[in-house]
C-alpha cells in the first residue's frame, strides 16, 4: 500500500494533492487520526486494494455541495461539505485510529475519470467492507436510544417465537388485537427515525443492502440495521395496520433488498420464498 502524498513542513495553508489511482482494483481509504470534541479532523489517505484492505464504509447524505469545512491530511488541506465533517467527527474515536472510506474525501471529487472508475467499485466497496456505518443524520431530540430499545425487544420477541415454529411459509402467527405493543410509545421514535433524509436517497437501498454488517449511527445512538429491518418486515408482514398507522412505507425498497439477502428468515413471511 501506498501514501498519497508526502508531508511538507510549514503551516497546513496548502491544498492537498491528489496523486492518479491506477485502474487495477485500487481505491483510497482514509486513517482518520483519533480525536474528540473541537480537535482538528486529521486523516492520512492511502491507497490498496479493495480485497485485502480491512476497513468501514460510510453511507450518509452529502447534503449542500459547499465545502466549507476543513480536513487536515499529510499535513495540508482538504475542503469537505459540512455534512461529510459531521459524520467524522462523530465516527472519530478518542484513543484510536480508524480506517474508513467515504466517496466525498477517497474519492477525487475533480477527476472525472477517476469518479466514473470509483462509481462502477462502490458495489464492491460496500460488499467488502467490514462493517457499513450508516450515518442517518442527527438526532436533536435524543429519539435514538428509545428506538434502540424498541428494536431489541421486538427482535427479542421473534426470535423467540421462532423457536417455536417450523419457519416455514406462513407458520409465524400476526400480531394480536389486544397485544400491548401495539400501543407502545416507542413506536413514535421509530416514525422519526423514518423520516430523515437518508432514507429518501434511492442509492442508499444498495449500499445497505450490500453490507456484510450494517450499523445505523443516529447521533450518539448505534444499533443494528439488520434488527430494523427485521422489525420492519415483522410489522409488514404481521401488523400491517400498524406499520400502516407508523407510516414506514418509505422502509419497503429497503427490505425489498433485505429479503433477497436474508431469504432463510424472509421465507416465513414471504411465500415468494418459501
Amino acid at each position: 500500500m501506498t501514501r498519497n502524498s508526502h508531508k511538507t513542513p510549514g503551516s497546513h495553508s496548502q491544498l492537498y494533492q491528489y496523486n492518479e489511482l491506477p485502474c487495477d482494483g485500487s481505491f483510497r481509504y482514509l486513517t482518520l487520526y483519533r480525536g474528540s470534541g473541537a480537535d482538528p479532523l486529521r486523516c492520512r489517505l492511502q491507497t490498496g486494494s479493495v480485497l485485502k484492505t480491512k476497513f468501514e464504509a460510510i453511507s450518509y447524505v452529502w447534503g449542500k455541495s459547499k465545502k466549507n469545512k476543513k480536513i487536515i491530511c499529510d499535513g495540508r488541506i482538504i475542503n469537505i461539505t459540512t455534512s461529510l465533517s459531521n459524520v467524522l467527527r462523530r465516527l472519530q474515536l478518542p484513543h484510536r485510529r480508524r480506517k474508513l472510506w467515504a466517496d466525498g474525501i477517497c474519492v477525487n471529487q475533480d477527476d472525472l475519470n477517476e469518479k466514473g472508475h470509483q462509481v462502477s467499485m462502490m458495489g464492491d466497496i460496500y460488499r467488502s467492507a467490514s462493517r457499513v456505518l450508516i450515518y442517518v443524520g442527527s438526532d436533536d431530540d435524543d429519539n435514538g436510544p428509545q428506538v434502540c430499545s424498541l428494536l431489541d425487544d421486538v427482535n427479542r420477541m421473534i426470535d423467540e417465537t421462532c423457536e417455536h415454529i417450523d419457519m416455514s411459509w406462513n407458520s409465524y402467527p400476526c400480531l394480536e388485537k389486544d397485544d400491548p405493543i401495539r400501543s407502545d410509545t416507542r413506536w413514535e421514535f421509530l416514525t422519526h427515525l423514518s423520516c430523515q433524509d437518508w432514507f429518501k436517497r434511492g442509492w442508499m437501498v444498495q449500499e445497505a443492502a450490500l453490507a456484510q454488517h450494517g450499523q445505523v449511527v443516529w447521533n450518539q445512538t448505534t444499533f443494528s440495521w439488520e434488527n430494523l429491518m427485521r422489525t420492519d418486515l415483522w410489522l409488514i408482514r404481521r401488523a400491517a395496520d400498524l406499520h400502516h398507522e407508523l407510516n414506514l412505507g418509505i422502509m419497503a425498497c429497503h427490505n425489498e433488498a433485505y429479503k433477497q439477502r436474508k431469504k432463510a428468515f424472509a421465507r416465513i413471511f414471504s411465500q415468494e420464498l418459501s
